[in-house]
């Protein structure tokens, strides 16, 4: 071991020579540090869980992948419990493998305990830079109201959930790839550590993971992320989550690529849903969709309704039957769990939604381009949807209506342009020489019938 000064900062060089270092070693460096040191460690295994003090910095100074910090059925890396004097300093980690080669098969949500590979403690702060995370388990998890992570530029590959925060203090996912541990990479390193995971029992029988990348309450940033190849949904927000989900491609899921709760908010922009094997986005909260393309979905391709219901996503895409005669309880999905229904009677805020979708392109995905069902109000503005069974969809709801402005030359004449149930939704056309949008109170409109413009106009469902 060495310690120097640079720049102010006492640098602490760990040598592991290649080998393996227990962690219990290691530990008695990092509990002699003090906020601003930097602890650089050199090649080598890392064996057993590290607790990661207030204010330090970690940074591997070989490849990453020749930096491993190993744990099997707990944390491979955990931050303290910080005091309320220390709450805003943050501890970093950069250029390290970290991996978790065993855990239980329910989810830190579950009440099961903490199933992480990085587990960020009550009043700490992480940012984790350039670094691999490999889990039997959950990848970055920040359960604790009062704590942050931030995570920028790692590769998260990880059986259940791979980024989880519950955090009010608001949490990011930047630059990074975020794919499923038993999918294949490209990587040979990764190959290998993933092997590794699969070889264990431990490993097996995992119920599967709810989404890739969830929060469940307070703000986060979800920003130019490859989410890819998972084994559920994509995004889930829910239980007054707020997003900002900004340049990514989410792409090749099992279940939704987004999915946003009743209480929750979204501003979706420059993002890529594609070929996901359930609905494309789901919008059960208010937001807005915005300069976004969404294609190739194996359900809607973009579906707001005021409610959620037993419909489980994993399952939902157009082969699988849908009874078009069941209210949209019956027909929405599952994917909200229970999480939102305890607050959703008493949450003002959640008697309608309001959705604007704005200059996206909503292509070739196998059921409706947008769907609009239960007492949603939603403008599509100058949109280019085209190519779905049927391009804009009014189902029938609960007891609400549905209102729907469509402006702008956004549908083309390959497909049904609107499909509007017969119960509780009204098409209104209005005259393309009015100027600027026009509602109409569908509420005290008498049932109209159905009506499918012959050509591109501006209207309110």
């Amino acid at each position: 071991r060495g310690i120097a000064r640079v720049a102010g900062k006492r640098v602490i060089r760990v040598e592991c020579d290649g080998g393996v270092m227990q962690a219990s070693a290691l530990q008695r460096v990092l509990n002699a540090t003090s906020p601003g040191d930097v602890v650089c460690l050199g090649k080598g295994t890392y064996e057993g869980s590290l607790t990661i003090p207030r204010g330090i910095e970690i940074v591997g100074v070989d490849k990453r992948e020749n930096v491993l910090i190993v744990s099997d059925e707990t944390p491979a890396m955990m931050t303290s419990t910080a005091m309320n004097a220390s709450r805003s300093v943050a501890s970093v980690v950069t250029n390290v493998t970290l991996l978790r080669r065993g855990s239980a098969k329910r989810s830190s949500s579950s009440g099961y305990g903490h199933q992480a590979c990085v587990y960020v403690s009550d009043g700490s702060r992480l940012r984790l830079d350039s670094c691999d995370i490999v889990s039997a388990g959950e990848g970055v998890v920040a359960t604790a109201q009062d704590s942050a992570v931030h995570v920028h530029a790692c590769n998260i590959h990880s059986v259940l959930s791979s980024f989880l925060s519950t955090s009010r203090r608001g949490s990011s996912l930047t630059a990074c790839r975020i794919t499923a541990a038993k999918s294949s990479v490209e990587d040979a390193h990764e190959e290998e550590v993933i092997d590794e995971i699969e070889s264990l029992p431990s490993s097996l029988g995992y119920d599967r993971l709810f989404a890739a990348v969830t929060a469940l309450s307070g703000p986060v940033e979800i920003c130019n992320n490859r989410i890819v190849n998972g084994f559920a949904h994509g995004v889930v927000l829910f239980d007054c989550a707020h997003g900002n989900i900004h340049d990514n491609l989410i792409a090749n899921n099992v279940g939704a690529g987004i999915s946003v709760g009743v209480s929750s908010t979204a501003n979706i922009s420059n993002t890529i849903v594609a070929n996901n094997s359930s609905v494309g986005i789901a919008m059960c909260g208010r937001g807005t969709i915005r300069h976004s393309e969404v294609r190739g979905n194996a359900f809607n391709g973009i579906d707001i309704a005021q409610r959620y219901t037993n419909r489980d996503y994993l399952t939902a895409r157009f082969d699988a039957g849908i009874d078009e005669d069941l209210d949209l309880e019956e027909e929405f999905s599952a994917f909200l769990m229970d999480l939102d229904s305890d607050d959703f009677e008493n949450e003002k805020s959640s008697e309608e939604i309001d959705v604007l979708v704005e200059g996206c392109h909503v292509s070739k995905n196998a059921n409706d381009g947008v769907c609009v069902s239960g007492g949603a109000n939603v403008d599509v503005i100058h949109c280019e949807i085209n190519g779905n069974l049927c391009n804009i969809a009014i189902d029938r709801g609960n007891v609400r209506w549905s209102r729907v402005l469509v402006e702008g030359e956004s549908m083309h004449a390959d497909a049904p342009n609107v499909r509007v149930a017969e119960s509780h939704s009204t098409l209104i056309p209005m005259p393309t020489s009015i100027e600027g949008p026009q509602f109409v109170d569908a509420t005290v409109m008498p049932k109209l019938r159905r009506f499918i413009p012959t050509s591109p106009l501006t209207v309110v469902l």
